[in-house]
């Protein structure tokens, strides 16, 4: 029973998708993680054999989209080819408490990191009450 309900609403998110401008149809998507941390939002994308210069990763009306510049060699006969060289493009809806100007990102062992800050002024600020 509980797979057919995973299963509905996994079509419901799927059709419910499908309207918004959220949906990626990119079947070569790498893997992505999203974590909410208290001053910045961080995106971890497995990326093996792809390098920093392979990689290209801009801000477009509150979109972050990261995609790929790598070209499949041509001049190379495989007998075996398991590791996917193609390219890709992947983006994501940004919330509005982001600050475009403070993004940064790396690369260590396949693994991109983008620290997506969030505005400092959207932070809580709070009062001391003092005696009198």
């Amino acid at each position: 029973m509980r797979l057919t309900h995973t299963l509905y609403q996994d079509l419901d998110s799927l059709f419910d998708s499908f309207f918004t401008d959220d949906f990626d149809w990119t079947v070569n998507s790498p893997k992505t993680d999203i974590q909410d941390t208290d001053d910045a939002y961080l995106v971890d994308m497995e990326l093996p054999g792809y390098g920093e210069d392979d990689i290209e990763i801009q801000v477009l009306n509150n979109r972050l989209t990261v995609q790929t510049k790598k070209k499949e060699k041509k001049d190379v006969k495989y007998l075996m080819e398991e590791r996917s060289k193609k390219q890709f493009k992947r983006s994501f809806s940004l919330p509005k408490n982001t600050n475009h100007e403070e993004i940064d990102a790396n690369m260590k062992n396949g693994m991109l990191t983008i620290k997506i800050p969030k505005n400092v002024k959207n932070k809580p600020t709070l009062i001391e009450v003092k005696k009198l």
